[in-house]
């Protein structure tokens, strides 16, 4: 699949998982996924692992949605859906390779069986990373009609988090070039490779978290409130029942994130 260069309007072509590209033309660094600059600096640059976002859309829960809008949310959502898919594809090939790598590693570097094993359980973290981020999608899709209560911002921010950490654990086994994908770097970076894995994996625990825990919009949905005198007492049956319903229709969604 190709694309051309929103800078120099080049034709490129996506071989790797990760999201981050740069243009071999002009140098331009921007995101695969929603086309805009990656990075901070004129042209883009590797600040983006740190500050790009494009996992919000535009539109708010309570506009009004026409058919056309509809279909373009729809497709939004989707086309997100379909780039991580297709990036876990690719990544998923890393473990064709994983325990030629390993032996390698322990023929030239002299580590044990054992201490190779951050190489394959850091691209194990980066294809579940990819499943909880499709999932994320399917899910944010229909949040605002079948779990409202869920925290949008709060879901959205632990969202950006695990997809920025995911382009960074891919970007660290894929590489942008050759040089970074030879075994001497993959043994020099074993600290790096551990520190984005662990960075990962509290990353997707910390959406789920937000998603299993149902967080929600204090104002409307607390099952706890104080009286006068401060002490914390329970909040009508209702309420709680209501509560209990919106945690059903949402554990159906859930599910989505974990298959």
């Amino acid at each position: 699949m190709s694309r051309k260069c929103p800078s120099c309007k080049h034709n490129i072509e996506k071989n790797g998982g990760c999201n981050h590209m740069c243009c071999r033309n002009c140098h331009y660094h921007f995101c695969w996924q929603c086309m805009g600059k990656f990075g901070s600096g004129p042209m883009g640059d590797n600040s983006g692992y740190s500050n790009h976002k494009c996992n919000t859309y535009v539109e708010g829960d309570s506009k009004v949605i026409l058919d056309k809008e509809d279909w373009e949310r729809f497709r939004w959502y989707s086309e997100r859906y379909n780039n991580h898919h297709r990036s876990q594809d690719i990544e998923k090939k890393l473990r064709e390779d994983a325990t030629d790598v390993r032996h390698m590693l322990q023929h030239n570097h002299a580590l044990n069986w054992t201490g190779s094993q951050y190489y394959t359980d850091a691209i194990d973290q980066l294809i579940t990373a990819r499943n909880i981020m499709k999932g994320s999608y399917i899910f944010g899709f229909f949040r605002p009609t079948h779990c409202p209560e869920i925290h949008k911002e709060l879901f959205e921010h632990r969202q950006n988090e695990l997809e920025r950490h995911t382009e960074q654990l891919s970007n660290l086994l894929q590489g942008d070039n050759v040089e970074t994908t030879k075994l001497s770097n993959i043994f020099q970076q074993k600290s790096v490779f551990l520190n984005t894995t662990k960075l990962v994996n509290t990353s997707y625990k910390a959406l789920l978290d937000v998603a299993a825990n149902a967080i929600v919009e204090k104002k409307n949905y607390s099952l706890w409130k104080y009286n006068q005198t401060g002490q914390k007492t329970q909040d009508s049956s209702e309420k709680k029942k209501k509560i209990k319903k919106k945690k059903k229709n949402f554990a159906l969604i859930l599910s989505l994130i974990h298959n």
